[in-house]
């Protein structure tokens, strides 16, 4: 990858970030995409704003969640899940 590949890279995320930046609190990205020229196969990038320890707790959930198989919605649409179910009970 030559670097004014690595540099629109960067920019696309940027704009990503700061364009979720203002409706969250915290963002954080991690992006992969298949490159044969990289040594392992793979470019990979990742990029935050926000309070760092929040970052960290919501990929800790995150983890958590594809260790015990669970699916993590945030609080509006879980709750609407639930509704949805206890109605075809």
């Amino acid at each position: 990858m030559d670097k004014k590949e690595h540099l629109r890279d960067e920019k696309v995320l940027r704009k990503a970030l700061n364009e979720l930046g203002e409706y969250f609190d915290t963002v954080q990205i991690f992006v992969t995409r298949h490159d044969p020229a990289e040594e392992n196969g793979t470019l990979e990038y990742n990029c935050g704003i926000g309070n760092y320890y929040a970052r960290l707790g919501q990929v800790k959930m995150w983890q958590d969640s594809q260790i015990d198989g669970t699916i993590f919605f945030g609080p509006e649409e879980s709750d609407e899940n639930n509704e949805d179910e206890d109605e075809e009970d």
